[in-house]
């Protein structure tokens, strides 16, 4: 309660009459200017009629609420609640790994061309002949290639051959080359080092292709091709030579395709994920999250695919595809199954992390109409996962902390100033939510575990703590999502010997301190989290107003202001007739003091303190019979001219129970208060 509602009222009573008076004059006066002579007036109003219940008397500004039990009996609470939820306790953190995919493998298949030589193409004619005169024959053709449009070659071999179908022998000496179309030199020269009988093959030495550039069109020379003297050959027109080309054990440096035939294969990547508190989850859903992957140098030949096996969008593996350096897809709404792996180390515990598979698949890009490759050509990268936001989690938990912290200010004790009140079995309560599927426990973690309280105003840096109890305190495991597990310890002053002298210092603030500790060193793969569920400490303050007091005093300051001297009036006299209807069963002790604006004593409102006695109190602790108690305040001329100079007005309240009993306080109990004023007044009226 505001203490010092009796000279609120008084002083707008004051000013109401004198306004309520020069209203009545006011109304009745002729609009002319006129000026009536000053005269008396007594007047006896009635000024305040109030009922004040216990809420008036002792939360007015304050943070606590009342509670009653099924008796009737009040007690004042004051709750506090340090709750975050597990989404904000245990995050995902940022991950990202650099990775290496190997160059695509340039080996291709073998291939081989064959074409055949006829006599047309040499120059011979078919027919019988009686002399076939000795003479050299050259010949040059262009031979295509589908396999690639050019190649440089790593390694490989080229075989060529020649069958001999004509009926005469080919002499040896004769050159057959291989040179690229627009180019002087050749790239391959076979030498013919024996003579090839009719119906007979030749083959040439194998050439290596190491470092040899080859494009699809490339010319095929034969030169000093020599037929012997010889007489009545008959030469027909399927005679020919039969040329074999063959491309075998193939590795490609680079190349130009046009639809190439190259099985490119997939590449995987284990990106970690590992949990600071040593979480190793099966499975979860991911609310939202951020995947990115770069590759700084990648051949715009490339489409990728990346598919993510163990994550599903409405049952399917998630995928993306993208063309270009770096890419960017949402995790939003997805299913997750996550992988375990052990790292093998020299400690006497192997790390064991989940990890996330990744697959990465290259694909020829179909809208280009050539392909240049660099076979062999590692692909640098990274890939990231970020700002991973998740529904819910499966799998072991490991030990998830978290640090309850919590104030307290008690507004009613705020208000005390010396005394003694003793509450009779007043509590704290520490209740502990927990939505982890996991059990807990409150422990120390060598920072504090504690309630503590203080009040500066009275005892400087004065603290009382305690919290000794609270060890050993076990926190159920959650049921199921929204049925969090719950536990309640009771402090008081059973198993708290610090307690009463906690409550003896009046605490204008109250700290508190609870680590929580949840989760096991033994793995369960079956404990869960959800984002939404809470790691919550509650605290209780309970005070039963079951109460015994010793010149227990409370007061407070308030500003104060009374002007009632203007030109239109002056009073010249005051009474104030003050009643009590004391349902209470407290004895009270009343008295307000004024002070200047440097807090300088003035005056009282009373010469001595004035004692409201407590009401008649039955067996059962209910008030039978109120106190009724009157008082009446004068005021001079002189005194009232003092009031001008008051600035504060400090109500002090003193309250004692009766025989140092306790006494309860009912929600029936009340105190009325009828106030009326008497005022004699000088009135000069102008207008």
């Amino acid at each position: 309660m505001d203490n010092t509602w009796i000279f609120r009222q008084l002083k707008r009573l004051i000013l109401y009459v004198v306004n309520v008076l020069l209203l009545l004059v006011l109304n009745s006066c002729d609009p002319s200017d006129i000026t009536l002579p000053a005269y008396q007036a007594d007047f006896y109003l009635p000024m305040m009629k109030v009922e004040l219940s216990p809420a008036n008397l002792l939360l007015t500004d304050s943070s606590g609420i009342f509670q009653e039990d099924s008796t009737g009996l009040l007690s004042l609470n004051y709750q506090a609640s340090a709750s975050r939820t597990l989404e904000e306790i245990v995050k995902i953190d940022d991950t990202n790994q650099d990775f290496t995919i190997p160059g695509i493998p340039g080996d291709i298949p073998d291939f081989a061309l064959n074409f055949p030589i006829e006599p047309i193409l040499l120059g011979i004619d078919t027919g019988f002949y009686q002399v076939f005169a000795p003479a050299p024959i050259n010949y040059e053709d262009n031979v295509d290639i589908r396999e690639f449009v050019s190649a440089h070659f790593n390694s490989g071999l080229i075989t060529l051959s020649i069958k001999n179908d004509f009926p005469f022998v080919l002499e040896a000496g004769l050159l057959l080359e291989l040179q690229n179309v627009g180019e002087d030199t050749p790239f391959f020269q076979f030498n013919l080092d024996a003579d090839v009988q009719p119906g007979e093959s030749y083959v040439f030495q194998d050439q290596d292709l190491a470092n040899k550039y080859l494009t699809n069109s490339f010319l095929v020379r034969i030169v000093d091709l020599t037929i012997p003297v010889t007489n009545d050959i008959r030469i027909d027109p399927d005679n020919s030579l039969q040329v074999d080309i063959s491309f075998q054990q193939l590795s490609l440096d680079k190349a130009t395709f046009e639809q190439p035939n190259i099985e490119i294969p997939e590449f995987e990547i284990d990106l970690p994920l590992i949990f600071e508190i040593g979480s190793r989850i099966t499975e979860g859903r991911l609310d939202n999250g951020l995947l990115s992957l770069e590759i700084p140098e990648i051949q715009p030949v490339f489409d990728i695919k990346i598919t993510l096996p163990t994550v599903y969008q409405n049952g399917q593996p998630f995928e993306l595809s993208f063309n270009g350096n770096s890419t960017e897809a949402s995790l939003t709404d997805l299913d997750i199954e996550l992988l375990t792996k052990v790292i093998d180390t020299l400690a006497v515990q192997d790390t064991i992390y989940n990890i996330l598979p990744v697959k990465i698949q290259l694909a020829f890009n179909q809208a280009l109409e050539t392909f240049d490759i660099e076979f062999d050509k590692p692909l640098d990268g990274k890939i990231s996962v970020t700002d991973i936001d998740y529904a819910y989690l499966l799998g072991y938990l490991g030990s998830l902390t978290d640090v309850g912290k919590m104030q307290v200010e008690p507004e009613f004790f705020d208000i005390i100033r010396s005394g003694s009140l003793t509450f009779e079995d007043p509590i704290i309560t520490i209740g502990i939510s927990n939505g982890v599927g996991a059990t807990g426990q409150i422990y120390d973690d060598g920072q504090g575990l504690y309630v503590k309280g203080k009040n500066e105003r009275l005892y400087g840096e004065k603290e009382i703590s305690f919290g000794g109890s609270l060890n050993g305190f076990t926190l159920p495991a959650a049921q199921a999502k929204g049925s969090p597990g719950y536990a309640e310890f009771i402090l008081d002053k059973e198993n708290e010997p610090n307690f009463r002298e906690f409550l003896s210092i009046f605490p204008t603030v109250i700290d508190v301190r609870i680590p929580v500790s949840v989760g096991t060193s033994a793995v369960a793969m079956d404990q869960f989290l959800y984002d939404d569920d809470i790691i919550g400490v509650d605290l209780g303050l309970e005070l039963p107003l079951s109460i015994a007091a010793d010149r227990f005093v409370i007061s407070d300051t308030t500003q104060f202001s009374l002007d009632l001297e203007t030109e239109k009036y002056e009073v010249l006299r005051m009474a104030v007739d003050l009643r009590f209807e004391n349902y209470f069963p407290l004895e009270l002790t009343f008295q307000t003091i004024f002070l200047d604006e440097n807090y300088v004593v003035l005056d009282s409102l009373f010469e001595s303190s004035q004692v409201v006695a407590s009401a008649a109190i039955g067996e059962d602790g209910r008030v039978t019979e109120p106190l009724l108690e009157e008082f009446r305040i004068l005021y001079e001329r002189g005194d009232i001219s003092r009031m001008q100079n008051y600035a504060y007005a400090v109500p002090v309240i003193k309250i004692n129970t009766p025989d140092g009993q306790y006494a309860k306080l009912f929600t029936s109990e009340k105190i009325r208060l009828q106030m009326t004023g008497e005022l004699l007044t000088n009135l000069t009226l102008s207008r």
